[in-house]
């Protein structure tokens, strides 16, 4: 009985270990686990900036929409 208990350990670190399983500790302190059919790497995506970020745009307040 033991044997199945370390297996299914072993195997839940194992997909742990290779992003497609997601533990989660609850405020109960119980674990919320969650499977995934592809891997979480760990690496954001990258993010492009607006075109407009290289424009300086000054608003007045008076021009503002909510005075």
């Amino acid at each position: 009985m033991r044997d199945s208990i370390d297996a299914v350990q072993t195997a839940m670190k194992e997909l742990e270990g290779f992003g497609y399983l997601d533990r989660v500790k609850l405020g109960s302190g119980r674990l919320m686990h969650t499977i995934s059919a592809s891997p979480y790497i760990g690496i954001e995506p990258e993010i492009e900036k607006s075109s407009l970020d290289r424009c300086d745009i000054i608003m007045h307040v008076e021009d503002s929409l909510y005075s």
